[in-house]
C-alpha cells in the first residue's frame, strides 16, 4: 500500500527542498511513485528537474507544456526509473471551469474573457491553460498581479506560444475597473482573498 507522506518547509529553509529532491532522486521507484509540489516551489523544483535533465538525460523526462510554464505540480515516477515532470495546475482548473459553464448553460471556456490573479507558479499553469483553450476561439485571457510589471513579463511570455491568442496583463488595483467584464475569474493567491479584499464580490453578477 503506497503512503503519502506530507513535509512542510518554511520559506526561510528553501533550501531543503533540494535536498529533499536529491533523496527521492537517488532513491527513485524503489521507495517513490509521486511526488506532489505546492506553492511556492513550482518553480523552483522545475529548476532543480532541469538541472538534473542535463546531468542524467536518460532518468528525466519534462513534458514540454512544463517546461513553457515553468513550473511543475506532480513529477511522477515510472517503473524505469525515470522521473516525468508534468504541469496539471491548468488542465485541472480548466476542465472544472468547463464543466461549471456546461452545467450552467453559459457556452464553452474558449470565447470566454477570464480574469486570472497571481503571478506565481500556480498562475502559471492556470493562466497557460487557460490562453492555449481562448487561443482556438474568441476568448481573452487577463492577468493581474500586484506587481504589474511581473503580469505585463507573464502575459508576453505565454503569449509567444499562442500567436493567435488574446492576452492583457493589469496591475491588482484595476480589479475593480474591468471585474465586470470577466466571464470567469480565478484566484491563485494562496494567502488572502483579493476578490474580497478589493470588495469586487458586490460587482459580479450571479453567474461570473
Amino acid at each position: 500500500k503506497g503512503v503519502f507522506l506530507p513535509v512542510d518547509i518554511p520559506l526561510e529553509r528553501a533550501d531543503d527542498l533540494v535536498a529533499l529532491l536529491d533523496v527521492a532522486f537517488a532513491a527513485g521507484a524503489k521507495h517513490f511513485r509521486v511526488l506532489t509540489i505546492t506553492n511556492p516551489y513550482k518553480i523552483k523544483a522545475l529548476d532543480y528537474f532541469r538541472d538534473q535533465a542535463e546531468k542524467f538525460p536518460d532518468r528525466v523526462a519534462i513534458s514540454s507544456d512544463a517546461g513553457r510554464i515553468g513550473a511543475t505540480n506532480q513529477i511522477l515516477v515510472g517503473p524505469d526509473n525515470v522521473f516525468h515532470v508534468i504541469n496539471s495546475d491548468g488542465q485541472g482548473m480548466s476542465n472544472a471551469i468547463e464543466t461549471h459553464l456546461a452545467e450552467i448553460g453559459l457556452g464553452n471556456i474558449k470565447d470566454k474573457e477570464i480574469g486570472v490573479i497571481g503571478a506565481g507558479g500556480a498562475a502559471r499553469g492556470i493562466a497557460y491553460e487557460l490562453i492555449k483553450r481562448t487561443s482556438i476561439g474568441r476568448g481573452r485571457v487577463a492577468l493581474f498581479n500586484r506587481t504589474a510589471g511581473k503580469a505585463i513579463e507573464l502575459a508576453r511570455e505565454l503569449a509567444e506560444f499562442f500567436p493567435k491568442a488574446r492576452v492583457g496583463a493589469h496591475a491588482l488595483d484595476d480589479l475593480v475597473r474591468v471585474a465586470t467584464d470577466q466571464d470567469v475569474l480565478v484566484s491563485s493567491i494562496t494567502e488572502g482573498d483579493p476578490l474580497f479584499d478589493y470588495r469586487v464580490y458586490g460587482l459580479l453578477s450571479s453567474d461570473t
